[in-house]
């Protein structure tokens, strides 16, 4: 793409669509999620009239206007399946020619980073700050040839089917573990021992987000919060004399134990906050991947998932009283089963970093344009 195409006015090019649900005849109903996708709603829809609700049509568009305590992110996706409906307060719209704009390209636009900042301060409303159709219609975005545009979607994609294959992967590694640990610990006649008999829990830091930084300097390091704990990379920085050395290593283990209870972290390397605890072997009989098993046992996240508080779930206090079949003969039986299983989630998990980093690449090259 030339560094010199000009910008365009998204309004020249998508139109709105409001077609009700008048007949009944669509009952698939979706949200749209600020993470870009169409989601099953959670709406109790028992009772309700559907016949006002938005018909959604295969390469049409739905977003809500509203961005405020939304994440800083505009929910907005592109239908590429089987008809469905919408709430009547998205508003719906298609692009007027695809042979113009790509639906696939311009979702690509809406994907980017920028876009979400750029939303987000163009949102205005005394109550609620809405992003509403007017400013949609004024973004400007680069429009190449139609076959430019296929061809970065095309590229896009290759890549996205690349990370589908590896989570796919991982997944089913995840569930092989399950089963080896199932079948050889929880079903074993050992004795019931406490976790913390045999493994550590070093608790993160919290700075308070005023530390935060971000922009990656000599002086500081990645910063994970509990929202984190799944990626690999973080954009927040915190100056490393604060850490109080609560830092882990990309094999190790991390496990949230506040808000979202009992998602487990690894192939994290930075400081990690105080909703998270980092789990080590005591006497370094076991690797990383005896404890990711433990941890994300059904026993132990049914234990987690009890956790309650009055505005965030907290299962600090059930540290002490988390228990598991112990046998350490056994537990190095099964490490050494599941070993390779893990590292290779762990090796997956790196790689599909590093591909979503070209795919933000990619979006970053869709605006190389002249100011």
């Amino acid at each position: 793409m030339e560094s010199t195409l000009k910008n365009k006015k998204l309004g020249k090019f998508i139109h709105q669509v409001d077609l009700r649900n008048k007949n009944l005849e669509v009952q698939t109903l979706l949200g749209v999620s600020n993470e870009k996708y169409f989601i099953p709603s959670i709406a109790n829809i028992v009772g309700t009239d559907l016949s006002s609700y938005k018909i959604v049509k295969y390469n049409q568009f739905a977003y809500g206007t509203v961005t405020s305590r939304n994440g800083d992110k505009i929910s907005i996706a592109l239908l590429k399946e089987k008809e469905c409906i919408v709430s009547s307060s998205y508003i719906v719209f298609e692009i007027n020619d695809t042979n113009e704009l790509n639906p696939d390209y311009l979702m690509m636009w809406f994907k980017r980073l920028e876009f979400d900042r750029y939303s987000r301060y163009m949102s205005h409303g005394s109550v609620r700050e809405l992003f509403g159709w007017e400013k949609l219609c004024e973004v400007e975005l680069p429009i190449p040839s139609i076959e430019e545009q296929k061809k970065i979607v095309e590229d896009y994609k290759v890549i996205d089917e690349r990370i589908a294959i590896k989570e796919a992967i991982n997944n089913n590694l995840s569930d092989e573990i399950d089963l080896i640990f199932r079948e050889k610990i929880i079903r074993s006649s050992a004795d019931i021992t406490l976790l913390t008999e045999f493994l550590t829990f070093e608790r993160g830091v919290e700075p308070g987000s005023s530390s935060y930084e971000t922009e990656k300097s000599v002086n500081n390091i990645q910063f994970f919060r509990v929202q984190d704990i799944l990626n690999v990379e973080s954009k927040i920085f915190i100056n490393k004399a604060i850490t109080k050395n609560r830092i882990a290593n990309i094999s190790d283990i991390l496990v949230s134990f506040d808000g979202s209870v009992g998602k487990i972290g690894f192939g994290i390397n930075g400081a990690y906050s105080s909703g998270m605890q980092k789990i080590s072997s005591k006497f370094n009989e076991f690797s990383s991947a005896i404890i990711y098993a433990i941890f994300h046992s059904n026993d132990i996240q049914m234990e987690l998932g009890k956790s309650t508080g009055t505005t965030i779930a907290h299962a600090s206090k059930f540290i002490n009283i988390l228990s598991l079949p112990f046998d350490l003969a056994l537990y190095k039986e099964v490490q050494i089963l599941i070993e390779p299983f893990f590292n290779l989630m762990l090796t997956n998990k790196l790689e599909i970093n590093n591909l979503k980093n070209i795919q933000s690449l990619i979006l970053e090259k869709i605006s190389l344009t002249e100011q």
